[in-house]
């Protein structure tokens, strides 16, 4: 059984996407993927690289970002950090990393006090 027209599905996915526009009205095809480093969302930033011809016959640009919290360790952070460079730099997707610390409730973590 073949598999599906990457291209196409590329192109769908991409027509549901509005482009950022800057305050000057220009617009910027820019696909923003935020990334944790966890398996769901390198599988899709891999499956966007995978596709980076399609995006770049479109018009677009790929870019990552992730977002430190701050409430894991420095050394389980720094861990994603380094995936994420390392992979990003492999593919040769900029990649942004943007640290806030937000600290801990009790022994919880923020990012764990909302399923509690």
């Amino acid at each position: 059984m073949p598999g599906p027209d990457r291209q196409a599905l590329t192109r769908r996915v991409i027509s549901q996407i509005p482009p950022a526009v800057d305050t000057s009205g220009s617009v910027h095809p820019v696909l923003w993927v935020a990334v944790s480093g966890g398996r769901d969302s390198m599988a899709l930033l891999h499956c966007l690289t995978s596709a980076g011809e399609t995006l770049e016959n479109l018009g677009w640009a790929l870019r990552a970002v992730h977002i430190d919290h701050g409430i894991r360790s420095a050394r389980e952070s720094q861990a994603d950090i380094d995936l994420l460079l390392s992979f990003c730099s492999a593919v040769d997707v900029p990649l942004l990393v943007y640290r806030q610390s937000y600290g801990v409730i009790g022994e919880l973590a923020i990012e764990l006090g909302g399923t509690e």
